[in-house]
């Protein structure tokens, strides 16, 4: 009896183990029915290290391909004033006015004016830079002059070069400065120094003024111009969000208006999610194969049977599935049409397995999204009404689990009765042979007292 207890055990928790390869192929079948996976796209570019691109709304992503060029980029605006010949000595009473009043600004609108006496050119572009207004919008420094060949001017001494942080052409600021001679020496950053001399054109060609601040940088704030597909867009900053709509184009270098020189941006249809979970569900029915010929297995001369074998129920989770393959599944859109597995690039191998051959599956994928998805769908919904009867409550696995708990239930329900007899029947033997060594003994000792008695008479 408890061999046999024993036996069923075994059996019981190798239909567990079924039980939960079931459940997982039934559910790699499932996740095939997920119609959002045939809207993935992916956006690929021609030369990434020149301009990268991300996918930032698949809804709105078209697929094709375009064609990108940047004609310029973005700029903050950097202004180069008249140069010192001492940035340390002091000078004379200064005022300078640093303003953007634009509200759409990325710096946000400011307006700060800063007092200096006796400073100098030091001290002005620290007192810049410590000011917590103008933190994180601008930034001064004090650079030696040089010549156009490259040069050091020595003659011309030091410039003052205050720099935007923020690109684009709502990020211009204004610099005014006011200042009061004193001993009219080239000390001073010269009278009524206004914005307008001291920035360069866009194209930085034409200097706007004598300042000769060219050299310096300086510059206008300026959007960055892009050509897609023929059309021009602009942008504050070098990243391009509604050239291609859901698509972002970061743009690291600038390209020619030579053909092999643009970059190339493809948004295509991307089914690698899909891919994945087709080789999900075929593994996940490879396994329950393996496991069912496992447990299945009948006995040999030189190898004892498996678990399960000759087990009609778990028999029949392998034919229904091998009918389901050879039989076919129909469309809700097409039902007079048989569709076979290998359709989607499911194919069963001689052992029992399933692979999937990927050739077949992407030229399924290449058709339509509602055509791809309604094929999955059948498929999918085919081959769970095939698991779903061996499944759940009601399904043939747990039923068969439950007759072997009642089975092993009763087996144990006898080994315990038997066990009960056994011990009775020990302990009946035990109480009969006790008796028959208390009247041996008594025996024994009787015997003993005639031999003394005979023994006495004797003598």
């Amino acid at each position: 009896i408890g061999k046999k207890a024993n036996t069923t055990q075994v059996s019981i928790s190798a239909m567990s183990q079924l039980r939960s390869s079931v459940d997982s192929a039934a559910a790699a079948a499932s996740a095939l029915q997920d119609v959002s996976m045939l809207a993935g796209k992916a956006a690929l570019s021609s030369a990434p290290d020149t301009a990268a691109v991300t996918l930032t709304d698949i809804g709105w992503a078209a697929a094709g391909t375009y064609s990108f060029e940047l004609l310029r980029f973005a700029s903050s605006q950097r202004m180069a004033f008249f140069g010192i010949n001492d940035p340390a000595a002091a000078r004379g009473s200064e005022q300078v006015r640093i303003a953007n009043t634009n509200a759409n600004s990325p710096m946000g609108a400011f307006d700060v004016t800063l007092d200096f006496s006796g400073s100098s050119l030091n001290d002005i572009r620290d007192a810049i830079n410590a000011d917590e207004t103008l933190k994180g919008k601008v930034v001064a420094s004090v650079v030696q002059s040089w010549r156009a060949d490259g040069t050091v001017d020595t003659a011309a001494g030091y410039r003052l070069l205050i720099s935007g942080v923020a690109t684009g052409v709502d990020a211009a600021f204004t610099v005014d400065w006011s200042v009061v001679a004193s001993d009219g020496s080239a000390n001073q950053l010269a009278p009524k120094i206004d914005n307008g001399s001291k920035v360069f054109d866009r194209d930085g060609v034409t200097e706007i003024g004598t300042n000769d601040g060219g050299r310096y940088g300086a510059s206008a704030a300026g959007n960055a111009v892009a050509e897609v597909n023929g059309i021009k867009f602009g942008s504050a900053t070098n990243v391009f969000s509604e050239a291609i709509a859901g698509v972002r184009i970061d743009a690291f270098k600038a390209t020619t208006s030579a053909a092999s020189a643009k970059v190339t941006v493809t948004v295509q249809n991307n089914r690698d999610e899909l891919k994945k979970r087709a080789q999900t569900f075929a593994s996940a029915l490879s396994d329950l194969g393996r496991l069912i010929g496992q447990f299945t297995k009948p006995g040999t001369a030189d190898s004892k049977p498996g678990p399960l074998s000759g087990n009609s129920a778990v028999l029949a989770i392998s034919a229904s599935i091998s009918s389901s393959y050879s039989q076919g599944f129909k469309l809700a859109s097409d039902p007079s049409t048989t569709y076979y597995w290998n359709k989607l690039g499911f194919e069963r191998n001689r052992d029992g397995s399933i692979s999937v051959n990927t050739s077949t599956l992407s030229s399924v994928l290449s058709d339509s999204s509602s055509f791809s998805a309604g094929f999955f769908a059948g498929f999918s919904s085919s081959i769970a009404t095939v698991l779903d009867a061996f499944r759940g409550v009601g399904g043939s696995i747990q039923s068969g689990i439950q007759s072997m708990q009642v089975e092993l239930s009763a087996l144990n329900t006898r080994k315990s009765e038997a066990q009960s007899r056994l011990d009775r029947t020990r302990q009946a033997l035990v109480a009969k042979y006790s008796k028959l060594d208390s009247d041996l003994v008594s025996a024994n000792q009787r015997a003993n007292n005639i031999r003394n008695s005979l023994a006495s008479i004797g003598r």
